[in-house]
């Protein structure tokens, strides 16, 4: 069952400077889920001393109960703000700024119990833009996880998880055809 709600707003504070934010709550969990065991709960079932099988019950049933349980990637909570200023510069050049923080709060990345839940997390990104004046050319400046921050997008229990790329600054050109 999933359930929840968005707002996403935008304010031109003024001609020059916006404020775009979006919000999502998120109810997402299995109201039903029966599934063969995992193979960590068959080889649980058969050697019950590691410390990874005492998060199972003991002796395991034939099949996984995930009732309850959160849907995998689905946090309760995520969303950005980004606030943007731009300026027209001499030969009406137009140079725009944009930060952008998002945030997520921890969700499951399995619901098969073999990773565990990651932690919430914000990163953080910016843009610079320069275009050319009627917007046929524009070069921007792109900035990802500016803080190099170490986001886990999968929790693998033996500290083999994968995570986002770090820090990553692009240069982008472009060109606009249709004017």
């Amino acid at each position: 069952m999933s359930q929840g709600a968005e707002l996403e707003t935008q304010w031109a504070v003024s001609r020059d400077f916006r404020l775009l934010a979006n919000v999502s709550y998120l109810d997402s969990h299995y109201v039903s889920y029966h599934q063969p065991r995992t193979a960590l709960e068959n080889f649980c079932a058969g050697n019950y001393v590691l410390p990874y099988c005492s998060q199972f019950s003991n002796p395991l049933p034939a099949f996984h109960d995930a009732a309850g349980e959160s849907t995998a990637y689905a946090p309760k909570w995520s969303g950005s703000v980004t606030a943007s200023y731009s300026v027209t510069l001499a030969g009406d050049y137009q140079f725009t700024t944009a930060l952008s923080p998002y945030f997520t709060s921890s969700y499951n990345p399995d619901p098969d119990g073999i990773y565990r839940a990651l932690g919430d997390y914000m990163r953080l990104d910016a843009r610079l833009t320069l275009a050319w004046p009627a917007n046929r050319w524009a070069v921007d400046l792109i900035g990802k996880n500016l803080t190099n921050r170490l986001i886990e997008t999968s929790g693998a229990l033996n500290g083999g998880g994968h995570k986002e790329k770090p820090r990553i600054l692009a240069l982008q050109f472009r060109r606009n055809f249709g004017r």
